[in-house]
């Protein structure tokens, strides 16, 4: 496994995985309720939506800053057991929103209403936040932008020596 495979497997999967859970709770609430209000929509997309929005910006950034593989992140190994233990915890993340919501809508009842059902996604988006950060801010570092948005005048001085 290389660097830039980890990377884009990893990436696509949160991408698509939260795509997926926001998918999935609107097809769930149009399922569930006959004719749902906008608000049974919105609070499951508000739950969810601020996670996707910053994992995918970071995501996207480096897809658009490196259109092309760079030789380094292609030659850059990373162990298999580093990678299997980031992506099965993104994956673990993934699995978490769709069973909550799934045990939710069959659970309606029990589970105290629709307006309980954001609470847990948002509850299960803060419990693994700090995994999947770790693993992105690891991926994805952005060393890259701080080199190409160094002012003429800076980048010729040599950093200073503490």
């Amino acid at each position: 496994m290389n660097l830039h495979r980890a990377r884009y497997a990893i990436g696509l999967l949160v991408l698509l995985g939260h795509f997926s859970a926001i998918g999935t709770y609107l097809y769930l609430v149009s399922a569930k309720f006959p004719q749902p209000e906008i608000t049974m929509f919105l609070d499951g997309v508000a739950a969810l939506t601020p996670f996707t929005l910053l994992y995918a910006t970071v995501f996207y950034r480096y897809v658009v800053a490196n259109p092309t593989a760079s030789q380094a992140a292609v030659q850059a190994p990373m162990g298999w057991g580093p990678f299997l233990i980031q992506f099965f915890l993104v994956a673990m993340f993934i699995v978490a929103l769709h069973v909550v919501m799934l045990f939710g809508f069959n659970n309606i009842a029990s589970f105290g209403g629709l307006n309980n059902i954001p609470m847990a996604l948002a509850g299960v988006d803060s419990v693994f936040a700090v995994f999947v950060s770790m693993t992105f801010s690891t991926l994805f570092p952005l060393e890259w932008e701080a080199s190409r948005t160094k002012r003429p005048d800076q980048a010729a001085k040599p950093d200073p020596v503490t």
